[in-house]
């Protein structure tokens, strides 16, 4: 295989110790550019910090107590828990270590991949090289470091285009099967927008360059053009383990899979900003809070500026005049090529203008409605921009020295460029200073809490101040007082809230905006908490409020307060906070409809008196009075709770974990069938006498999801030798 080519090989070498050296550099630090509420850290890091901890144990993240009240993290793909380099990664490094590698892993594969695309154009290595390194540090790329679920998946791209080009000139098995298996990691990775546009991107090109072929018969080119599509749906099989959960779990979610049009082209890129391709700072800068955000003509910095250098922009000029003039005479080899990589450039800036686009009716349709933040697209504008850079750039290079010469200077400068401009916007600070916890943090024990104004601060600062100012740094650091979801997670607590709304729970959501929205007011300052409202928190089993403001109420108790310039974080500790992970409800009443229950909130009941049921099974058992409980031992834990008692009758008890039918009950052994009670909680129907009521976590699509994957893989291990799969043939 010219895969294992010496030459090639040693370029790959050179690449892997250029990171190398990244690594030593960042190996002391963490990345916290602060963005809206600060996803590098209330994110990504604290995600990845569970994973890691989870990982070290042995096992996999199925469920979690420490977010939105209970969460089947594994099924939320943005986690990208079941991503081979997390788990290998996280699970071996320490997290300080760890977490730099991720980045690293990410940016090597994109360098190594673009460079495997180049050389199998035949494209100089030294010119490859350096070609690769410019594109792994353009800024489409490393803006977007503080959303690592988004550069994780398309980290595997370039060697996903790379596998499937050398397979359609090769004919060698091997291809084959590895693009299956990274077509299947980048589903795993975590991003549905990235992977789609992935597989999406291939699908064109491949189309496009198929059709370009003058030597191969059409039936040829639609057998070739199938085979590409077995290879997804087969990577789809093998990643049946994170999409089988990841659609169960889009069923319980706030927002609805088919976004509307003002939602799904929010936040895309606008033809003002084609100028930030070669200038970054022309609308203002982030870090230094002059960037006006959200205006007509751009949105958010880090979606919109693909800041390719502005020597790059200057040559590419030059060369494209250069090459038109005088090597277009000579080889026209790569026209091909060209008018393909320069047509997908267009089609991908087009997806990006969203509504700002001629095209802009598609994203009424599905799948292009499943996803906002158009600008996104621009990753892959920009890969295909390139790819056509490059190939002018080859053709150059095979004219005269002085052309050799001329290109490394500039793509040396260039990436120096680049890469300084990326060292230079993003905050970098010590590990020890982000993973030290905050005060409230140790004043705190595992029960749950809520956050009710972090968001506010945080951004006021973002906006107004950036981050390039020690002040500005040290307010942030700050902030982490507010244990402003994920970021719980990093010091083993319990949060009611959650980082991203939209993949909260629907009933969970219903329950954090009656709190938050039924908390009195006299003034900016002071909050009053209604009876009703308490009654809704002692039921979740809300212990600790942080606030800016003060609380006004004889049942909150001022644990800690914070002051920091202009700034106060207290912490309140809810009184009447009760640890009893169940409850016997006196009556039952049904609902039909979820704002049948916001009507009941208002007149203030007793939800563990009156519970809530929506399950017909449920009208008979609504008719009795149940009696009191005689508890003979109890066991409550994220993944399992377990009780023993005598009932004097039929009995309703309801366990307070977030209802997802992955949870199982038993009784005395045998299986029972559990009931959602309240909108979030767990109910289970226990007969009279003496029993054992045992309820556990059981990840049954994830295993559905396995044991697919499982046949898929021993189907392929059987076949591959029956016959030889000639994807593509030389053309």
């Amino acid at each position: 295989m010219r895969f294992f080519l010496r030459k090639r090989t040693i370029y790959l070498i050179i690449l892997f110790a250029i990171f190398l050296g990244l690594f030593y550099f960042l190996k002391d630090k963490v990345l916290f550019t602060p963005d809206f509420i600060g996803d590098a850290y209330h994110g990504d890091i604290s995600s990845k910090l569970y994973l890691s901890e989870i990982y070290k144990k042995n096992l996999l993240p199925f469920w979690t107590d420490k977010l939105a009240g209970g969460y089947p993290i594994i099924a939320d793909n943005l986690s990208g828990s079941l991503f081979l380099p997390n788990i290998i990664i996280l699970k071996f490094f320490p997290f300080n270590i760890g977490y730099n590698l991720l980045f690293l892993t990410a940016l090597f594969s994109i360098a190594a991949g673009f460079f495997l695309i180049l050389t199998e154009f035949r494209i100089n290595n030294l010119l490859s090289l350096l070609l690769s390194l410019n594109f792994t540090f353009n800024a489409s790329i490393t803006l977007r470091l503080i959303h690592l679920t988004v550069i994780q998946p398309f980290s595997l791209f370039p060697l996903l285009f790379f596998l499937l080009y050398a397979y359609f000139k090769n004919n060698q098995k091997i291809y084959f099967y590895l693009s299956i298996f990274i077509a299947s990691q980048i589903i795993y990775a975590g991003h549905p927008q990235v992977a789609f546009t992935a597989f999406f991107s291939m699908l064109i090109f491949l189309f496009a360059y198929l059709i370009s072929l003058k030597n191969t018969e059409p039936k040829e080119k639609i057998y070739n053009f199938f085979i590409f599509l077995v290879i997804l749906i087969l990577a789809f099989y093998i990643s049946l383990p994170q999409i089988l959960p990841t659609l169960k779990l889009h069923q319980f979610l706030k927002r609805s899979p088919n976004l509307n049009f003002q939602e799904a082209t929010a936040y895309g890129f606008s033809w003002s900003n084609f100028v930030n391709f070669f200038s970054p700072f022309v609308f203002g800068n982030p870090k230094v809070g002059s960037y006006n955000f959200f205006t007509p003509s751009h949105d958010i910095f880090w979606e919109n500026t693909p800041y390719i250098g502005k020597w790059l922009s200057f040559l590419m000029i030059f060369v494209v005049l250069y090459v038109k003039i005088l090597v277009r005479k000579i080889d026209k080899n790569y026209q091909r090529l060209d008018l393909i990589f320069l047509s997908l450039f267009i089609v991908f800036i087009l997806f990006s203008l969203g509504k700002n686009s001629p095209i802009y009716f598609i994203f009424s349709f599905p799948p292009f409605s499943y996803f906002r933040n158009q600008s996104r697209y621009l990753l892959f504008a920009v890969f295909f921009l390139y790819l056509f850079i490059s190939s002018l750039f080859n053709q150059a290079w095979k004219t005269k020295p002085i052309a050799k010469i001329v290109l490394v200077i500039i793509l040396t400068i260039n990436l120096f460029d680049l890469v300084n401009f990326a060292y230079d916007y993003h905050l970098l600070i010590d590990y020890k200073k982000v993973f030290q916890a905050p005060a409230i943090a140790t004043k705190m024990d595992v029960s749950k809490y809520i956050n009710l104004d972090q968001g506010a601060k945080w951004n006021n600062t973002f906006l107004n101040s950036g981050w390039s100012t020690k002040t500005a740094v040290e307010d942030y650091l700050f902030f982490r007082n507010y244990l402003f979801p994920n970021s719980g997670l990093i010091f083993s607590k319990s949060s009611f809230n959650m980082n991203s709304p939209v993949t909260t729970f629907n009933r969970v959501n219903i329950f954090q905006n009656l709190i938050l929205s039924n908390i009195n007011s006299s003034d900016t300052n002071n909050y009053y908490f209604p009876s009703k409202t308490k009654e809704l928190v002692k039921l979740i089993g809300i212990k600790y409020f942080i606030t800016s403001n003060q609380i006004n109420d004889k049942d909150f108790k001022l644990d800690l307060s914070l002051p920091h310039r202009d700034i106060k974080i207290n912490l309140y500790r809810f009184i009447r906070y009760s640890n009893n992970f169940f409850y016997i409800p006196k009556t039952l009443k049904k609902i039909t409809y979820l704002e049948e229950f916001n009507d009941l909130f208002d007149k203030g009941n007793n939800f563990e008196s009156l519970a809530i049921y929506e399950d017909s099974a449920l009208d008979e058992l609504s008719k009795n009075t149940p009696k009191k409980l005689k508890l003979l031992a109890s066991k409550f834990t994220e993944n399992q709770i377990s009780l023993s008692g005598e009932f004097s009758d039929e009995t309703l008890l309801v366990v307070k974990k977030n209802y997802y039918p992955e949870w199982k009950a038993y009784i005395d052994g045998k299986e029972t069938k559990i009931y959602p009670v309240n909108l979030i909680h767990i109910g289970v129907i226990i007969p009279a006498g003496k029993h054992k009521l045992t309820i556990s976590y059981q990840p049954v699509f994830f295993e559905i999801g396995l044991y697919v994957a499982l046949l898929t893989l021993i189907l392929l291990f059987i076949f591959h030798n029956r016959k030889k799969l000639n994807l593509f043939q030389r053309s």
